[in-house]
């Protein structure tokens, strides 16, 4: 599986997961801080999976809304269904 979160604005998190072996839409959860779950199903169309896999057709993107906009230092972990890690960050309104 690979996958590639955003945080925008510290509103919203967008990225992509996909499952290599499956042709269906991969589920998956973030959460941040350890306890905030989200659950998405990846299924938006990404044109850079598009160019660099062509897996499902550029479509295994996934956008969510958070109830509360992110602070500095909070932790946004990328989970698959199957509770596994994919990716962790830590969110910064400063510019590296």
């Amino acid at each position: 599986m690979e996958r590639l979160p955003k945080i925008h604005r510290g509103k919203y998190v967008h990225g992509w997961l996909i499952d290599y072996s499956s042709n269906k839409p991969s589920r998956g959860y973030i959460n941040i801080n350890n306890y905030m779950s989200l659950d998405f199903e990846a299924k938006d169309y990404r044109s850079l999976i598009r160019e660099k896999f062509s897996h499902r057709m550029g479509y295994g993107g996934f956008s969510l809304k958070l109830h509360k906009e992110l602070k500095d230092g909070d932790e946004i972990e990328l989970y698959d269904e199957n509770h596994q890690l994919h990716d962790t960050h830590f969110f910064s309104t400063i510019e590296k």
